[in-house]
């Protein structure tokens, strides 16, 4: 059986990018839904895993912050995952509109009331 993670990456309701990654056979299908190279989930980079995993890291706190143990106990987690960490957290950061959907039934609403954007 393969493991196949679905990513969708998502701009308030507009869905940006939908991506598929699946580790056995370490490959990476990527549907765009929009033309802006800044709204998609990879921009320019190459459809790899090593890339999916880079633009993961980019949707969490960094690793190195002083408070990391904290923030991970906060979301139930004890080891920094950055996979792990946008599945409790959607890939939200405070600086833009943009979050993920992994395999779940999470509606735009839910992250408008999360976010506050309602």
């Amino acid at each position: 059986m393969d493991r196949v993670l679905n990513i969708k990456y998502y701009e308030k309701d507009k869905l940006c990018t939908e991506m598929n990654v699946n580790y056995t056979r370490g490959t990476v299908d990527v549907v765009n839904f929009t033309s802006d190279i800044v709204s998609q989930a990879l921009g320019k980079r190459e459809a790899t895993i090593e890339n999916v995993s880079y633009f993961l890291e980019e949707r969490v706190f960094e690793e190195g912050r002083k408070d990391k143990e904290e923030l991970l106990e906060s979301i139930g987690l004890t080891n920094f995952d950055p996979r792990a960490i946008c599945n409790v957290t959607h890939g939200m950061l405070s600086n833009d509109m943009f979050w993920l959907s992994f395999n779940d039934d999470i509606s735009y609403s839910e992250i408008a009331k999360l976010r506050q954007w309602i």
